[in-house]
């Protein structure tokens, strides 16, 4: 399924308390709990070194951020444009992964069965065009983050 973008002038102002740094580590502290790999972080900030994105930047033009992994061998992306900055995108994604967890500990349903119908990627026999050629060229700089502690 295809994300649809919110336009500029829909993205609101979040209500979210964090900075940057604390959006980006409890994401991916949520993310290494979930048991994921393959981790990428897409949005329009730039690298560090490591893969991750920098905590200072100027703000983008486009807040939009996509995290993609795998889940028990399938891949899914998770994305988030509705926020005017990337920070609380960042943030609503992780906060999400927190409530699927947490659904999983109250024993409700499994994170992939969650994430199966609408943040499925398709296999990759079937990817093409230039989105499919972006994310080739994304996957050379996955990050193995979740090993790391």
């Amino acid at each position: 399924m295809a994300y649809s973008r919110t336009s500029a002038v829909e993205r609101q102002r979040a209500k979210f308390e964090v900075t940057f740094g604390v959006a980006r580590h409890q994401l991916l502290d949520e993310l290494r709990l979930l048991n994921v790999s393959e981790l990428v972080i897409s949005s329009n900030i730039p690298l560090r070194r490591d893969g991750l994105p920098y905590a200072n930047h100027s703000p983008p033009e486009d807040p939009g951020v996509a995290v993609y992994f795998n889940l028990d061998g399938d891949p899914y992306v998770l994305a988030c444009d509705r926020w005017n900055k990337v920070k609380d995108n960042l943030r609503a994604i992780g906060l999400h992964v927190l409530a699927m967890r947490g659904m999983q500990r109250w024993g409700l349903v499994a994170p992939s069965k969650l994430l199966w119908d609408i943040n499925f990627c398709p296999p990759a026999k079937t990817r093409g065009g230039l989105f499919w050629e972006f994310c080739q060229r994304l996957h050379l700089t996955r990050l193995n983050l979740l090993t790391d502690n």
